[in-house]
Order: structure tokens, then sequence, then C-alpha cells
């Protein structure tokens, strides 16, 4: 149930989720913190992409002027009378996002959730005119080329996804699935799909290894088909995704993940929901993420993910894990240690939004900077030479700095930040440096910085 997006306008694609890690904040409990609290532990755990399943005004005031990014939800209840009234549509989408735009950064709708593959016949059947009805509100108030438009799926849309390369769309949903995609399509819109080995395990303990399910070291599978191997599930589950998509002929559509996530607790007949599982996953997952790589099947394109949940939800139905899956606990207390600070831990000072620069550099680190600058400056005299009788292009100041680490991953890494002058480009090239004797958490570094930044990485050998 996720959503970030490439935005697609007349002119140019918009990018909607930055980087590669989101998360979901849903709110079915009455214990949780306050949304500007919620602001605050966002902030300091560096998560940018935010996903919500309504467009509750609280929360979309306090996201004002963060620079989080945000996709709301229309709800499932809503999605037949939004397919029945264009004009219902239009006014939805004029209070719940347009009315906030600009300062609150929303960057999504996400119309209905796992509404294919339901049990609601009639909801499936409007989806569609629902989904056409509210982009062209966006089109109508001039909002579509920031806002994307699209819906998640479960996994009860495919007919098998084991191996990957067989899987295809139920009969009785391909028949609706089709002709929304084919306007997603259109609109440059991806598939969202909400992935859980958790469940998949959970389902099949018999016959899913746990470690493959946990990204934890194992022998893995092999597509018989594509002959292409998975040392994961999730990645298994994005490949089978693909392989339906790429069945029902949108081979170049790209899928997203909306929702993934591992309880921490549940009943009996979920003895995986535990703590210790619970915090392997998602610290793997995010170790995953951070890698910035795609899948087997479809290696170029980077995995992105939104990740279920950010609080426990006490107040949720169905089985103990549904209420369990909460990286944070409802007092804002961690659940388990991924990385992340607890409300309690958090303090202006510490806010990661904010990197100060280091202003006495080592020896090492000076040699290093004029280092890179030199072979910066030849690359681009290099250049300059290949295109002489070109038109010159204006030369960009490229300034390196050494700034600290966000103490994040706890070490002291080095990490240097080229500003690029007066280019129009506001955005910056953050390098990580580290000695190999030096203990470099790379993997946590990566997700901090990745949200932010664009990245390059190296390490200085021996």
């Amino acid at each position: 149930m996720h959503f970030f997006h490439l935005l697609v306008s007349a002119q140019q694609t918009a990018r909607a989720f930055t980087g590669t890690y989101g998360i979901n904040y849903g709110r079915i409990a009455d214990n949780i913190p306050s949304p500007d609290k919620v602001v605050k532990l966002l902030r300091a755990a560096k998560i940018k992409n935010v996903r919500i399943y309504d467009a509750e005004p609280s929360v979309l005031n306090a996201f004002k002027g963060t620079g989080l990014e945000l996709v709301v939800g229309l709800p499932n209840g809503f999605v037949k009378e939004m397919s029945a009234n264009a004009d219902h549509a239009l006014n939805w989408v004029k209070d719940n996002v347009k009315a906030f735009l600009p300062d609150t950064r929303i960057v999504g709708i996400a119309v209905g959730n796992e509404v294919l593959g339901g049990s609601d016949n009639e909801m499936e059947v409007a989806l569609l005119n629902a989904v056409k009805n509210v982009y062209n509100a966006t089109k109508k108030l001039g909002i579509s080329d920031v806002v994307q438009i699209s819906t998640a799926h479960s996994q009860a849309v495919f007919a098998d996804s084991f191996p990957p390369s067989y899987c295809v769309f139920k009969d009785g949903v391909a028949q609706l699935m089709k002709p929304l995609l084919e306007f997603f399509s259109k609109i440059g819109s991806p598939f969202c799909l909400n992935a859980y080995p958790f469940l998949a395990y959970t389902y099949n303990p018999d016959k899913i290894d746990i470690n493959y399910a946990l990204f934890q070291p194992n022998e893995g599978i092999v597509d018989n088909k594509t002959h292409l191997h998975y040392d994961n599930l999730l990645d298994a589950q994005i490949d089978a995704a693909y392989a339906a998509l790429e069945d029902a002929g949108f081979r170049k559509m790209e899928v997203i993940v909306t929702e993934t996530g591992w309880a921490s607790d549940g009943d009996e007949n979920e003895p995986a929901a535990t703590p210790s599982n619970a915090r392997t996953y998602n610290y793997n997952l995010r170790k995953r993420l951070a890698k910035r790589k795609g899948t087997p099947l479809r290696p170029k394109k980077m995995l992105k993910a939104y990740i279920f949940a950010l609080f426990n939800e006490y107040q949720k139905t169905g089985q103990s894990s549904e209420k369990n899956f909460g990286l944070f606990k409802a007092d804002g207390s961690i659940s388990y240690d991924v990385g992340f600070s607890g409300l309690q831990d958090i303090s202006a000072a510490s806010s990661l939004l904010s990197l100060k620069p280091i202003f006495s550099y080592s020896k090492e680190q000076e040699a290093f900077s004029k280092s890179i600058d030199r072979r910066r400056t030849g690359k681009r005299l290099r250049k300059e030479e290949m295109s002489r009788g070109k038109k010159k292009k204006r030369k960009e100041e490229k300034k390196a700095t050494w700034i600290s680490c966000c103490s994040w991953c706890l070490h002291d890494c080095w990490c240097l930040s080229w500003n690029f002058g007066n280019t129009g480009n506001s955005s910056s090239r953050v390098l990580f440096v580290s000695n190999s004797n030096h203990n470099f958490n790379i993997d946590s570094a990566v997700e901090v910085m990745t949200t932010f930044f664009d990245l390059i990485l190296y390490e200085i050998p021996d």
C-alpha cells in the first residue's frame, strides 16, 4: 500500500520518491504521538517519503514546510462515490490536496488500497473510473505534474508467484487489471505492490526457509525458466510482479513496493512474529535498499519501498500480528533497534537535517580532498578538449568541503561534499570515505544520506 512515483507532465517526469526508503504512517490507535511529534521523529530518522491512508487535515498541516514528501490515500469507502461522480472527485482533490499545496509536499494520491482481488466486486469494477476521475481532477486543478495517481495491490491479484517467472494475474483479476494498467502506463504511474515475506512464510513455513524470508544467508532458489538466482524472498515477490506485468503486455512498468514489513508479535499460529525476526527483516531490508540495486530480473530498476509501519496500531482488527508491525511503539519508543532513535532520545541538536561543517581537517582529509579536486579538474579539462569547437558551456564552480557525518552510524566517517555553484542545481554530491581499518558502517550511512544527496561511494584501500 505504498506510493512514491515518477510523475509525468507534458514536458517532464517529476520524481516523487527520493532515495529508496519510505514508511507508512497509519493511525488506527488513539495512543500514538501527535502529528507534530511524528514529524520530529521522521526528520530525526531521516525518512523523507511518507504514506498515509487518508487525508487528515491535522497531519497535512503538521507536514507543512517540513520538506517531507507525502502520499495521501483516498480510502476504499470513497471509491464507488468517486467513480460515480466526477464532481465529488474534483471537490475531494481540491479540499484535501490542492488546498495544502505547495507548503505541504503532497506527491501522490493512492486511490483505494488492495481493491482488486478483494471481496467487493462492485468496488473492483468502480476502481478504474475512480482513478480516472481523481486524475482528471488533478488535471483541472493544475497539479497533475506534481501529484501522481496510483493504487496498491496485494499479492492476491496473482494466480501463482512461484517460481517468479511463472507469475500471471488471476483470470478474474486480469480483465479489470489490464485497462487499469493501460491507464497507468499512459500517465506514467508505477505498479504498486504490497509484498510481505512475513505472510508468505507464515502460510508456508514448511516450504520456505525463514533465512530466505529474512535476508539471512541461505542457499536461495533458482528460477528454472530464467535460471536467475534469488537469495531473498522479497526480490522473488517483486520479480513475480514484473513477470505478471510482462505477461499482460506492460514490460516497462516499474514496480514499487508500497508496503513491506515484519510483525514483532502475533497469535499462536504466527510463531515467526517476534521482535528478533522483525528487527532482522527490517534491518536487512534497510541494507538491501541502501545498495540502490534492482532485482535479478530488473537489475537496473532500483528497488524502492515503503516500510509497514511507523507505529504499532492496537485498534486494528484481525490477528495480533496486524497490530504489531510498527518500528515504534505507541509511546514513540523503538520497538527494536534498526538504527533509529525514539522520541525521548530526539533533540534539536541531534536533528540529522542539518549537517554541520568540520572546520579542522586532518592532513589525510585535506590531501584526499585536493586529490579528488585535481582528478575532477583533469576530467573536466579533458571533456573541454574533446568538445573544442562547440559552444562552451558555463563552467561550474565545484568546491570540495568536508562535512561531518550525521552521527547516525555512530562512527567518525569522512564525508566530502561538493557544492555546484550557481548552476541552478541545488543538489550536492557527497562522498563517503573510509579507511579499511576504520569500522565504517556504509549501509547505515548510505541509508541516511541517500534521501537527500546524490551519492558516490569510495573506500580507501590499505
